[in-house]
């Protein structure tokens, strides 16, 4: 059985060598790898070119460009339409594989074609730690028994280390949403929508790299938290288009979870840049404090200025009843489409 590893490149000069090092070093032996370069503006793809020269007698290698910047979404999507391989492995460019990896994600398919085979990883560099699999190991053939397990966060989100059957991908329309931040989350919920039937490893098989400077890991997190609530639309189209796979408590759950984690996370990141620029700004902030009570838009441009600690402490406390009422409309916005949201009946 063949697998296709897709490789989305973007100025990962300092580390796709040891990604594609990963790749050769794994002990299953049919493997084509995909690397669709992404316009990448350094190093990365003379790096390749480099290393498809010394090493192509140990490995197919197939190298894709892109005119432009498209995004990971759109590299990954030319990965799946150019894949050979019954199934599909998507490996981050600055991630690494473990050796056995592909080999203990094709061990249960010896005895049953499995829409996907996921597996544990290690979180390395920013905050390393091991990821526990929240889920049980071995087989899941129960649809609603998978889509809830995602929904009560046991399945990662990441598209990384779930080897996919490439028919399943096809059949159901299961590319990635190109042009929004968080397509994995997307991804990740309409891939468990759609499974059918699931296998769980839990061997280490994937190495995922977290750097300061990457989408998940950079200082503009609050913006992607608001772009983590954007595509909360497009959940809501998901769950619709699959209405028998999960029930309205689950539902109710899953959104409700999104909307107070990203709301306080949004704040629990002010306070604590506060923290580190409260003794760059010493001028007394009572105005402020009192105006920004009234507008979450001028608290977030003042934080940084409200003294004393024990203030920032009083907006803070007042403003998480504030958020339960904001988290309210929220969920009204989304549950009954008054403002364009697609309609989703949450009733049993």
């Amino acid at each position: 059985m063949r697998v296709s590893i897709i490789v989305p490149l973007y100025n990962t000069e300092k580390d796709i060598s040891a990604c594609l090092d990963s790749i050769l070093a794994q002990t299953y032996p049919h493997i084509e790898v995909i690397i669709v370069n992404d316009a990448s503006t350094d190093n990365s793809r003379a790096i390749v070119s480099s290393y498809i020269e010394k090493n192509s007698s140990q490995c197919e290698i197939i190298v894709m460009d892109h005119e432009s910047n498209k995004g990971a979404s759109a590299a990954r999507n030319t990965g799946i339409d150019a894949a050979t391989g019954e199934y599909i492995l998507f490996l981050d460019s600055d991630d690494r594989l473990m050796p056995a990896c592909v080999e203990c994600l094709t061990r249960p398919l010896k005895d049953k074609r499995y829409d996907v085979v996921m597996g544990d990883y290690l979180q390395m560099g920013y905050r390393p730690q091991k990821w526990k699999l929240k889920i049980g190991g071995g087989e899941w053939n129960d649809p609603k028994s998978i889509v809830t397990n995602h929904c009560h966060q046991n399945i990662y989100v990441f598209p990384f280390n779930k080897l996919c059957k490439k028919s399943f991908i096809q059949s159901n329309n299961l590319y990635f949403e190109e042009g929004v931040t968080h397509e994995d989350a997307l991804w990740s919920l309409r891939l468990c929508l759609c499974m059918e039937s699931m296998y769980v490893v839990e061997d280490v098989t994937y190495l995922y790299t977290i750097r300061t400077d990457s989408v998940t890991g950079s200082e503009l997190w609050c913006d992607e938290v608001w772009a983590y609530v954007h595509i909360l639309p497009l959940m809501v189209k998901a769950f619709n288009e699959c209405p028998n796979k999960v029930e309205a408590s689950v539902k109710y759950h899953f959104f409700d979870d999104i909307l107070i984690r990203y709301h306080f996370c949004f704040y629990d990141r002010l306070f604590e840049e506060y923290r580190q620029l409260r003794k760059s700004d010493p001028r007394p902030a009572s105005w402020i404090l009192r105006k920004s009570l009234k507008s979450y838009s001028y608290m977030r441009a003042n934080f940084h200025r409200l003294l004393p600690l024990q203030a920032v402490a009083l907006v803070y406390f007042k403003l998480r009843d504030r958020l339960y009422e904001d988290v309210r409309k929220s969920r009204r916005s989304i549950y009954s489409q008054p403002t364009g949201y697609p309609t989703m009946n949450l009733t049993t």
